[in-house]
């Protein structure tokens, strides 16, 4: 899966005006590497 989906499912959950400010929290988690 990449990331934009991962974001985009993570998305439905949250209320329309919220959108915006929780794909911008979430970017860095998805993006960061697993050790």
């Amino acid at each position: 899966t990449c990331i934009v989906h991962l974001i985009r499912n993570s998305l439905d959950y949250a209320a329309w005006d919220k959108r915006r400010a929780l794909a911008k929290a979430l970017k860095p988690i998805y993006q960061e590497t697993n050790p």
